[in-house]
């Protein structure tokens, strides 16, 4: 009876035995594909991990069709087909919004590289209209003004701290200015603009929400009284563009404010009858009839940004900005709507602006 119960023992050890060897060869198979696989993902990648290795044409980091990078990791579009699609700059003749003058000059034509690139070495940096361009790179206490005219601005500041240079800009660099409590500074750039049978003033500007009675943008003034002004351009306590050529009292304002904590392009034209503001591109309300004649020859005027010039060399109290400046340029022409367009950054199609 012992030795059946022996064999027994030793059948069942050998046979538990060969299972438990079988499901580790199983085990150990399956651990040496993962680490194979392991290998191969990390060498080779896969498409979705954001890294172009292998085959892949481009990896944007989804499996995702109809963004520029196919589920399979191939271009979806192509370089000289003349129409620009995702991450191209410009394709043939077509450049989106970019113009020179979105690009940081004063005027010409980019061309479109082999590699749907802008190439805005052709574009031009003097313009004879242009009469002054202040583009608010300075990191230093003075802006050059680079239009024939060379002002130089000096920048004032009431309290350390008013002034913030070399901000990040809408190109470029940009200028902050902070009127609130004690601060408060403004840029005095020399003699007032005078003379011009027409005009066209432009900024970009991003205000913060604190308003003051007027916030000025730029202004080209003497006195208040009633020829005591050239030009300017600011912003109402609530935010609505206003500007005003010659006459205090021929102001106009926009019928819509001008979003606070964003750049926007503002400017307004003159052709010597007609005073006309746009924002980001647009109309911004109805053009105003404007007293005829040149904008007004003065003693003593001087061109100010971010603040208004009174007669005896100071800033007026309650007329700060406070925000970012960036690109302020002076036309002694009336830009067209197709100009102010393209200067904001839009692209003009079908009589609209197209931002």
């Amino acid at each position: 009876m012992r030795i059946p119960s022996l064999m027994f023992v030793i059948v069942l050890a050998f046979s538990g035995a060969a299972c438990d060897d079988g499901s580790k060869k199983t085990e150990n198979n399956v651990n040496n594909i993962n680490n194979v696989n392991n290998v191969n993902n990390v060498n080779n990648g896969y498409c979705g991990d954001g890294r172009i290795l292998g085959v892949e044409e481009c990896d944007d980091g989804n499996m995702a069709s109809n963004d520029g990078c196919s589920s399979d990791c191939l271009w979806e579009y192509t370089c000289g087909d003349g129409v620009r699609e995702f991450t191209e700059e410009c394709d043939g003749e077509d450049f989106g919004e970019s113009t020179c003058v979105a690009w940081g000059h004063a005027g010409g034509l980019l061309s479109c590289s082999a590699e749907c690139t802008v190439d805005d070495s052709a574009c031009e940096d003097t313009n004879v209209n242009l009469l002054g361009w202040y583009r608010m790179e300075t990191m230093s206490a003075q802006e050059m003004n680079t239009a024939d005219t060379n002002n130089m601005c000096v920048i004032h500041e009431y309290g350390q701290g008013a002034v913030l240079r070399g901000m990040p800009g809408r190109i470029g660099d940009s200028i902050f200015f902070d009127s609130t409590s004690d601060l408060r500074a403004y840029m005095d750039c020399g003699p007032g603009y005078e003379g011009t049978e027409s005009l066209t003033v432009e900024a970009w500007i991003q205000a913060t929400m604190i308003g003051m009675d007027l916030s000025m943008i730029v202004s080209s003034v003497e006195s208040y009284e009633a020829t005591g002004l050239g030009f300017y351009m600011a912003l109402t306590p609530d935010f609505m563009l206003e500007a005003g050529v010659g006459d205090w009292d021929a102001a106009v304002v926009s019928t819509g404010m001008v979003p606070t904590g964003s750049w926007h392009h503002v400017a307004f034209t003159w052709d010597g009858t007609t005073l006309t503001l746009f924002v980001d591109g647009l109309p911004a309300g109805v053009s105003v009839d404007h007293p005829g004649g040149p904008v007004p020859v003065m003693t003593d005027s001087r061109f100010y940004v971010a603040s208004n010039f009174l007669t005896g060399g100071t800033a007026e109290n309650g007329h700060f900005f406070t925000g970012y400046l960036d690109e302020i340029k002076i036309w002694d022409v009336a830009r067209t709507s197709v100009e102010i367009c393209q200067d904001a950054g839009g692209v003009w199609f079908e009589e609209a602006c197209i931002l």
